[in-house]
């Protein structure tokens, strides 16, 4: 997790690391566990949006 206490532009560009590192294992896995791509879908953004520290809610 990222520290609340890091300026936001550090925060991002963190977490454009962490996505784009494990952006294709992720979803690999999340196709293979799902039944169809919109599912998958779904499922990977949310795994995203659960790490993601600005969101808005």
């Amino acid at each position: 997790m990222i520290p609340a206490g890091r300026p936001p532009d550090d925060r991002r560009r963190r977490f454009e690391e962490l996505y784009r590192a494990n952006h294709d294992p992720v979803l690999g896995y999340v196709v293979r566990r799902t039944a169809n791509g919109h599912d998958a879908a779904d499922v990977f953004a949310e795994t995203f949006l659960t790490v993601w520290p600005d969101r808005v809610a």
